[in-house]
């Protein structure tokens, strides 16, 4: 597992984000125009608050409350409030919101996590202690899991700081030393993969985010590259959507 390249976008450097009520939060899942489909695109503000880019012209503020957001899943969103409490928004209200008055009926999810990110078929999370942790097949009607023993939370080996998961099932991460992974085996029926891949090339990094081809990557130093994952690489993750 190699990437092609990593460059510093200069229209994504640091001076150029609002981290007001109005502009974009830092958290790479909702680097919006570069990542996700404006209609799904979301951020969350310094006071928490969750907000929604509708119509590709306004950002209307989504009834609860998160420190991070993720809308990687198959058309639902997921993310964890202050508490640590994981919770995620099926497909329909998800998607049918536009404005105040919309249905938002969040769905809390059993566990206690830091970071919560979701793909087409399983979510992954990370815990304060570095621990890692995956939810088996969601669904954009059931995004919280079946029922019956998929439902329960996997251990996964290994320590990561947070762990971010693409629209096409990849998934990658980065532990306390800044180190990124990327995790390999990962097929429809094998949904924990099968080892966790140093990407030395992409850096030292505080958070990624993946999608399209492209590892997005904040650097300690805040500065984002953008890393083209090679062609071999793209053919060892089955596309689960």
């Amino acid at each position: 597992m190699t990437l092609m390249f990593c460059n510093v976008n200069d229209l994504l450097r640091k001076p150029s984000w609002d981290t007001s009520e109005e502009g974009l939060s830092k958290d790479m899942t909702i680097l919006s125009p570069y990542l996700k489909n404006w209609n799904r695109c979301l951020k969350f503000s310094p006071d928490n608050t969750i907000h929604k880019f509708v119509g590709g012209t306004s950002w209307i503020k989504v009834p609860g409350s998160l420190v991070q957001v993720d809308a990687g899943g198959d058309e639902f969103v997921a993310g964890v409030n202050e508490n640590d409490n994981p919770y995620c928004l099926n497909r329909d209200p998800a998607m049918n919101f536009r404005s105040a008055s919309s249905e938002t009926p969040w769905v809390k999810v059993a566990g206690v996590l830091s970071y919560y990110s979701c793909g087409p078929i399983a979510c992954w999370g990370t815990s304060h202690d570095q621990r890692i942790w995956l939810r088996e097949w969601t669904s954009p009607i059931q995004c919280e899991g079946t029922v019956g023993d998929h439902r329960e939370w996997v251990l996964v080996p290994g320590e990561l700081s947070m762990v971010e998961v693409g629209t096409d099932g990849s998934v990658y991460g980065v532990n306390k030393e800044g180190v990124v992974f990327y995790r390999d085996g990962i097929t429809e029926f094998q949904q924990a993969g099968t080892q966790w891949v140093e990407l030395s090339e992409a850096g030292k990094a505080k958070h990624v985010s993946y999608d399209l081809g492209f590892l997005w990557v904040i650097t300690p130093e805040e500065e984002i590259l953008k890393c083209a994952v090679d062609e071999f690489a793209s053919q060892m993750t089955i596309l689960l959507s």
